[in-house]
């Protein structure tokens, strides 16, 4: 009887022990990486064209091998866009829109392709979404003059944009004739018209360009 006790207890302790080092293997083992968030949420809509995407880990990455892709939808085309600062523990990633900032009014996909830990585990859980940006509010004409002998004014529209100025004797008819063409890098774009003043009545329009 005492015999069986024995055997008994000790088989207890040999499946504790083997319990035991499963629970430390586990325990000790390292977690793979999740995206915890993104500044822009997933469908988020009327996203400011100059809105930063910030990613934020479970883990420091190793953000060579972490790369965020961006397609606009409405042309398929890849975005190109500016990797920001991602300080230690690397756990955040700050990514800024291109240059000329998010296409307006577009629905914008972004994945993230790989993604690897410092720790060398593979990136799980969510790894793409979606946001729509704004779009651009039409040009306003403003504050038309003349100045040093030729007629001015400026162009109220979003950076980024390219603008066709174009100018008509008559709004009834379609005979409307370009006067330039630009590109805008700021709120604020001055037009000047050239041409020699005639003393007669000219009307002005501004249309996006391609």
């Amino acid at each position: 009887m005492s015999a069986f006790r024995s055997s008994t207890t000790g088989s207890h302790l040999g499946l504790f022990y083997v319990l035991a080092c499963l629970l430390g293997r586990q325990a000790g083992s390292t977690a793979q990486p999740v995206t915890v968030s993104t500044s822009i949420t997933n469908m988020a809509t009327n996203v400011a064209l100059t809105t930063k995407m910030v990613f934020t880990f479970s883990e420091p990455m190793i953000l060579e091998a972490t790369t965020p892709i961006f397609l606009d939808l409405s042309n398929y085309s890849t975005l190109v866009p500016i990797s920001g600062a991602s300080p230690y523990p690397y756990i955040v990633q700050t990514v800024s829109p291109p240059e000329r900032g998010w296409p307006a009014g577009s629905a914008i996909l972004w994945f993230i392709e790989y993604g690897l830990s410092r720790s060398g585990e593979p990136l799980l859980g969510e790894k793409s979404g979606m946001f729509f940006t704004r779009p651009n509010p039409p040009p306003v004409i403003l504050h038309p003059g003349i100045s040093g002998g030729a007629f001015e004014f400026e162009v109220s529209c979003s950076p980024g944009q390219s603008l066709v100025i174009e100018s008509n004797t008559d709004l009834l008819t379609d005979g409307w004739q370009t006067v330039c063409t630009t590109n805008t890098s700021s709120d604020l774009t001055r037009i000047t018209d050239a041409r020699p003043l005639t003393g007669h009545a000219l009307f002005y329009r501004v249309r996006i360009g391609p």
